[in-house]
């Protein structure tokens, strides 16, 4: 039929009588789109100059002069189809573009007015036809709600409890139901939504809550009204709304008092594609990285005076879940989850929740995090109380950090407190990776890096390069330096969306062995840091710390990274863990034997004769201040004799047991408890974990021994020689029994205070440790493992061109 019209005005227009006829005798048809275009195009060019006037900034005019001639040229290019424009249009056609047309005309009431020339040339280009740089999003401005919790509410059931619900209204323009909160006058919602409304808005947001019947109507619990005019933009206000009777002529009465309701309002611009719809808010770049670390006092759920703890996070409409720990009221999660957000004002929401099988959860505690709170790249490391009923039901410890993917990271000034723990800062550039390994399928073969930066407990990223296996990132960095004797570790990854990142490689950069401002190419490494990976990343350091504060570091408590956790049972790395303690009882015993043979006479007259001079003069003027002088001729003798002799193999060391494994499948079945012989066989691996890592612990402090005597860390063993030398010094002019009374007096003398606490004073941290100060300089002297780790490869040479040349000549003629 369309097509019919259509040949029906071809007629018309070619000059026949019948066509002239049916075109005089036929209605007005509406006009065209043509026609229709060039009329809002000239009505736009008058919005543009009336701005033009109105605006007083240079920087406006300009921006409208700009738009101006830009809808003229777009005008005057449409009056070449003006002949083309004066064909009528069938009237399918006119629905057709009144019915698209409607959706851009209610767009516009939510479209937010600005002040500024390039909000106002946005709206423009958004609003009216083409552009020379055709925009696909529109902003749109609206209230970002989160509705915290509820408190004394109405009881409507026969239980005297209620099922509330809340919905939220904003005029003509949006509403919202959240969920019902079922048996419960104190209802915990912790539920956050968008809601559209104009800019300038005189209508309130109205709130009613409701109690949920599965039979008949729901009951009306309350009501109120918030006026949400005076909110500026990106500002947070919170507020406790008294709900009241607002209906206009209640069948009912109820009582004055319905209850509060807590909640925060938001003015935020989301951004609104006009092909999908889909909102999207400003600033995606941030990404928010969350570290459950542990619980703690938490309240007992279940009948054997434990609970299966587990929490529920949610951040915007992103929702992650924890693992579970079956009986336990101190659980340790340490699971780290990485949520994209949009706006730096939303709030993270924590539930923790007690797991019964067969029935439903129980709610234990929750809490929030407010992200406006958060400084941009700096991590927050706290304990936060878990609230029920307004009463404290236990704590949990979680570290957040937003950072943002696109700006570098500045040095933010620290405060007093910060200061007595920095002893530094160190800058670091990540400028590119060659060669990396392809993991996405398909034919492109290619990957999506990102890097991972981690000093300490601080973790920094890098944006994502799609689709690049020579990325180029180019991106600076800042860190806080606490322990000059810490590493600094380079992690790439592959993301994937909607799944767990790949491994890429990785790399260990001492601090200590940072060269300043030169860039270096380093291969990267497997997981275990022992065998080199594919690839190599580019990257410059620049390290600056005062050695007053750094050095007295040595002999504090060593920061514990917070997702360090001990290694999984496994019989080739149990072996390996045997073999490292056997070698040194052998070295040991072996020194013991020498001993032995030199009172036995066994390495000749002139050694055992040498050996008994020794000894009784040793006897006869022994003190005890040459200790510390033995030994440090004992480190003099192996700077000069041994400290060129490799003591670094790979041999006894299982590499592929040290590989780590994803364990997110393992931990989603260990959700629910293990019974009969799996239960059996958990605890075995139990018994074998901990012989495992108790015997790793064991060749790691004696395997640091050795290197501290052999020079490993340099810098650490001339600390050590000084320490024993004012050691020997101490103990030459200054009697024992003195040195013993001083240390026995401050010994008793400090945990009284810590235990009685006059005046409430002297009172010590939560958790606090005691520090001893031999253990905590072998634990920054490398293992032998970990010093294999640290080891810098060699870069691969590249070809010359000539070589290449040459080589692809060869191939050729084969």
């Amino acid at each position: 039929k369309k097509k019919k019209k259509i040949e029906m005005n071809d007629e018309g227009y070619n000059g026949s009588n019948e066509g002239a006829h049916r075109a005089a005798s036929a209605p007005a048809a509406p006009p065209s789109p043509v026609v229709r275009r060039r009329k809002g195009l000239s009505k736009m060019i008058g919005r543009l100059t009336s701005f033009k006037k109105n605006s007083a900034p240079p920087v406006a005019e300009s921006a409208a002069d700009n738009d101006v001639a830009m809808m003229t040229s777009f005008l005057e290019r449409d009056e070449e189809g003006a002949d083309r424009a004066s064909a009528p249009a069938t009237r399918q056609e006119s629905d057709a573009n009144t019915v698209a047309s409607e959706p851009t005309r209610c767009m516009h009431d939510f479209i937010a007015p600005s002040s500024t020339a390039q909000s106002a040339a946005s709206f423009t280009r958004s609003s009216t036809g083409p552009s020379s740089h055709p925009s696909t999003d529109n902003y749109v401005s609206g209230i970002r709600v989160h509705l915290k919790r509820g408190e004394a509410m109405l009881p409507c059931d026969k239980s005297g409890l209620s099922d509330p619900y809340c919905k939220f209204k904003i005029g003509k323009y949006s509403s919202k139901k959240t969920s019902t909160i079922t048996q419960n006058l104190n209802p915990t919602w912790s539920e956050e939504f968008f809601m559209p409304c104009p800019e300038i808005c005189t209508v309130p947001l109205s709130i009613e809550v409701f109690d949920y019947d599965r039979f008949g109507s729901d009951d009306y619990m309350g009501g109120g009204e918030i006026a949400i005019t005076a909110l500026g933009l990106n500002d947070t206000k919170d507020f406790v709304l008294n709900l009241r009777d607002t209906r206009v002529n209640p069948k009912k009465v109820l009582p004055a008092d319905l209850g509060r309701i807590y909640l925060s309002l938001t003015r935020v611009h989301e951004t609104v594609h006009k092909k999908t719809g889909k909102k999207q808010a400003e600033g995606g770049s941030r990404m928010v990285t969350i570290d459950l670390i542990e619980g703690r006092d938490l309240v007992a759920m279940d009948d054997n005076g434990l609970a299966d703890p587990y929490v529920k996070i949610r951040l915007g409409k992103a929702k992650r879940k924890s693992k579970v720990v079956p009986k336990s009221l101190s659980p340790v999660w340490k699971q780290r989850f990485e949520i994209p957000v949009h706006d730096q004002s939303q709030v993270v929401s924590f539930v923790v929740m007690d797991r019964d099988s067969g029935l439903k959860d129980e709610i234990i505690g929750s809490c929030d995090i407010n992200l406006g709170d958060i400084e941009m790249d700096k991590p927050v490391d706290m304990w936060y109380d878990l609230i029920d009923d307004n009463i404290v039901v236990g704590e949990i410890h979680v570290q957040t950090t937003v950072s943002d993917l696109y700006s570098d990271s500045s040095v933010r000034p620290p405060s007093d407190e910060e200061l007595k723990k920095f002893c530094g800062t160190l800058e670091v550039t990540i400028d590119r990776a060659v060669g990396l390994e392809a993991k996405d399928m398909g034919l492109s073969r290619t990957s999506d890096p990102f890097v991972v930066l981690e000093l300490g407990n601080t973790r920094l990223r890098t944006h994502t390069v799609p689709k690049n296996l020579n990325p180029i990132w180019q991106r600076s960095f800042t860190f806080h330096v606490v322990d000059i004797f810490d590493c600094l570790e380079l992690t790439v990854y592959d993301e994937d969306k909607g799944g767990k990142s790949e491994f890429l490689g990785a790399v260990t950069i001492p601090l200590l062995e940072i060269n300043n401002d030169v860039m270096e190419r380093l291969p990267l490494k497997k997981k275990s840091l022992l065998q080199k990976h594919q690839g190599e990343i580019a990257l410059k350091c620049h390290l600056d710390y005062k050695w007053a504060k750094a050095y007295p570091q040595l002999i504090k408590r060593k920061i514990q990274k917070h997702m360090d956790s001990d290694e999984k049972f496994k019989i080739p790395l149990l072996i390996m863990q045997v073999n490292r303690v056997k070698t040194l009882v052998f070295a040991v015993l072996t020194v013991l034997r020498v001993i032995d043979g030199l009172f036995r006479w066994d390495y000749g007259f002139l050694n055992s004769f040498m050996a008994m001079i020794v000894w009784m003069i040793a006897c006869v003027y022994f003190e005890l201040w040459m200790v510390p002088l033995l030994l440090l001729a004992l480190l003099g003798y192996t700077h000069l004799f041994m400290r060129k002799k490799k003591t670094l193999t790979e041999d006894g060391i299982e590499v592929d047991c040290l590989e780590e494994e994803d364990d997110d499948d393992e931990d989603d079945k260990g959700d629910e408890p293990k019974k009969g012989i799996m239960a059996k066989f958990n605890a075995f691996k139990q018994v074998g974990q901990g012989i495992q890592n108790g015997l790793g612990k064991v060749a790691d402090h004696g395997e640091s021994v050795k290197n501290l005597f052999t020079w490993s860390v340099p810098l650490i063993t001339q600390l050590v020689a000084v320490g024993l030398l004012l050691a020997a010094l101490v103990l030459y002019f200054v009697p024992l029994r003195v040195l013993l009374f001083i240390w026995g007096a401050k010994k008793f003398i400090k945990k009284g205070l810590n235990k009685y606490q006059p005046f409430g004073l002297f009172k010590l941290p939560r958790g606090h440790m005691p520090v001893n100060e031999v253990l905590e300089i072998l634990n920054r002297v490398p293992s032998d493992i970990e010093a294999m780790q640290r080891k810098r490869l060699p870069c691969a040479r590249r070809r010359s061109r000539s070589h290449t040349a040459r080589t692809n000549t060869k191939s050729t003629h084969k």
